[in-house]
This record gives C-alpha cells, structure tokens and sequence, in this order.
C-alpha cells in the first residue's frame, strides 16, 4: 500500500474509533445517573467509562500516539469484560451479587461499538494498517447516531443526554480538526468559528427558554 493509501486508511479507522468510542460514551452518560440511583459503585464506573472514552475518541480522531490508542484497546476490553460477565454469570458484588443482569438494547449497543472501537484501535496499532471496507465508516456512524434512540430506565431523559453527548462531541472534533488547524486568518476557520458562536447561542438561548 502506498503512503497516500496508508493515509486513507489510518484516516478512515480513526473515524470509526472516533464515532463507536462517542456512541458508547453517550450511552455512558446516559446510563450514568440511573444507575447512581440504584447502585452508587455502578453509577461511578458509568460516568467514568463515559468521560475516559469521551476523551480517548476525540485524542484518537486528532492523531493519538500509538500508546494512548493501546490504552484505550485495554479499557475498552476491560469493560467490555465487565459486561460479559454481569450478562452470564453475574458480578461478586453489588446489590444481588452473581446474579445474571438482563441484557437491555443500551447495553447490548454499547457492546457492539466497544467491539468496533477495540477493531479500529488494534488496526490503527499494526505497522501496516489495513484498509477498510467502504461501508465500515458510515456503518460505525450510524451505530454512534442509535444510542441517540435507546432508552432503558428513562428513554426521553437518556436519549437527551445521548444526543447532547454526541453534539458536543461533533463540535469538539470539528474545532480540533477544522478550525484550530486552519489558523485565525483563514476564510474557513472564520466560518466555522461563526457557526460555533451561533451554536453555543443556541444552546443558551433554549437553556433559557427552558428555565
């Protein structure tokens, strides 16, 4: 593979840890407070699962080192472990310890993405990266927008969260990757600039509505 196809190549996977590592961590927060509710310990763990992969998604998608997108293979893995066992077996501690937890849409939609985020992590790691397949980028895409339609203790409160989560997450990424990179003096920079001042205008204006 030549360099420009390497490129196209590490380009696309960080895109799909970027979207799947945002979708789990909007399903993340979302979970976060009922499950603080129930089960402080659980609650912790989802808030922090939340702001680790948070963050690890937009580090990866602007050019992690190598050793951060290992970590983040490691956490996920982690977590994706916890999950298994608490759907099978059941977790030695808790409220009912060793007792199997149902398995719900918001769980089980986090699994897959934590899958496809461990997949485009191990690729991003190899000396030669593979390239994807065409459908994988908008596939990972389309797995971070449903944790925007899954709810499990309170669908309309979760959905919000989720949405918000991956909103900012999008603004995040596009002032890492467009705005900052361009420069103050650059025509586009200075339009995404205004689109961001027009956003965060936005977001109070219907904060304020709503108070």
């Amino acid at each position: 593979m030549d360099q420009n196809g390497t490129r196209a190549s590490e380009r696309s996977w960080r895109r799909v840890a970027f979207a799947t590592a945002s979708g789990a961590a909007a399903l993340h927060f979302a979970a976060a407070r009922p499950h603080l509710e129930e089960y402080a310990p659980a609650g912790l763990f989802m808030a922090t699962a939340a702001v680790a992969q948070a963050v690890w998604a937009l580090w990866v998608g602007i050019g992690a080192p190598r050793r951060v997108i290992v970590a983040g293979v490691t956490a996920n893995l982690c977590v994706l472990a916890i999950w298994f066992v608490s759907r099978t077996s059941g977790l030695p501690f808790g409220p009912m310890p060793w007792t199997p937890e149902h398995i719900h849409d918001p769980d089980a939609l986090a699994a897959v993405l934590e899958v496809l985020v461990i997949a485009a992590g191990i690729a991003l790691t190899r000396q030669v990266i593979p390239r994807p397949s065409r459908s994988l980028v908008p596939l990972a895409m389309v797995f971070a927008a449903a944790s925007t339609f899954v709810g499990a203790h309170d669908p309309t409160h979760e959905r919000m969260v989720a949405l918000a989560t991956l909103f900012l997450m999008s603004v995040a990424f596009e002032f890492f990757t467009v705005v900052r990179p361009l420069g103050r003096n650059h025509a586009e920079a200075t339009y995404a600039r205004r689109v961001l001042v027009a956003v965060r205008v936005g977001v109070r204006a219907g904060a304020g509505a709503r108070g």
